[in-house]
């Protein structure tokens, strides 16, 4: 018996130094559950690895024996720098997509008036980050709208004196491409230094009652300036959609009626003002106009 318990008390020693070497891993295996079920009821006697029972050494050696893995503060923190890993990415991938989104939306935004009427090759990059302005023909004869930026383009329109259009200014600085139409407009003559067209320090604004003129400012009557104003007021949607008026009563010339701007000619609205909004009750075609606004606009000096 004596040999027997030195025995199992070295066997126990060597068997209890494996036990607590594979605890933790133990932890962390799901098919080790029996095992952690045994440790515990072990747990309180490793503290004493000779007074352990020599009954219990073959369970002992069983539980030194479950194959070794990866512990479990290991696969934790190999979970972890994965997880680390596979968030930044996904970060930084949001991040990418925000800047080409964000930087298509402006490329697509500042093109899409001249999507309609595309220029000459390779200068539309050169005005990307350039706004339109206002400009004003300070000529007195009729400008030219070409269809290029040449004198031989064809010719597409022409716009009189005071008439306030939206361009850009293109490369070279002697022509500006039309923001709300087709065509070019050259700035000056050339060879000489007279300008044809200057930039423009008008203000649109909108009347409720009365006429431009009572409210010291004129009326806008051209469809060019018309279409300027739209777009200085409401935008370029609003701005391409100028629409000539039917109606009468309606405002001498540029004019909004709800959403649309409108343009008018008709000899019957000469010196007409605002439309009352009363007439909305009148059953006659001719208070379609009510409510309407004419838009007028104010020159300062440069």
């Amino acid at each position: 018996m004596g040999g027997r318990s030195s025995c199992c008390r070295r066997d126990n020693a060597n068997v209890a130094e494996r036990i607590l070497a594979k605890w933790r891993q133990a932890l962390s295996d799901v098919d080790g559950l029996d095992t952690l079920n045994e440790l515990d009821r072990l747990s309180d006697k490793l503290e004493g690895a000779e007074a352990m029972p020599c009954g219990d050494i073959q369970l002992c050696r069983k539980v030194a024996q479950v194959p070794d893995r990866p512990g479990f503060m290991e696969r934790c923190i190999g979970a972890r720098t994965y997880c680390l890993v596979v968030f930044v990415m996904f970060v930084a991938s949001l991040y990418a997509f925000w800047r080409c989104g964000y930087a298509q939306l402006l490329h697509e935004g500042d093109l899409a008036a001249h999507a309609l009427w595309p220029g000459p090759a390779g200068e539309q990059e050169d005005r990307l980050h350039e706004w339109p302005e206002a400009w004003e023909v300070v000529f007195s004869g009729a400008v030219a709208v070409r269809q290029r930026p040449s004198p031989g383009g064809q010719r597409l329109d022409a716009k009189g004196w005071n008439s306030i259009v939206m361009g850009r200014l293109e490369p070279g600085g002697e022509w500006i491409k039309l923001e709300t139409e087709p065509g070019y407009m050259r700035v000056s003559l050339p060879g000489s230094e007279q300008a044809i067209l200057r930039r423009s320090h008008a203000e649109f604004s909108e009347i409720t009652s009365g006429t431009c003129k009572q409210a010291g400012r004129s009326s806008v009557l051209d469809r060019s300036s018309c279409a300027s104003a739209a777009y200085m007021l409401r935008g370029m949607a609003e701005a391409l959609h100028v629409s000539e008026s039917p109606m009468e009563p309606a405002p001498d010339g540029c004019y909004r009626l709800g959403g649309q701007f409108y343009f008018s000619e008709a000899a019957g609205n000469w010196g007409q003002g605002a439309v009352p909004a009363r007439l909305r009750g009148n059953a006659s075609a001719d208070a379609s106009a009510a409510g309407a606004r004419p838009v007028c606009v104010s020159r300062t000096a440069a």
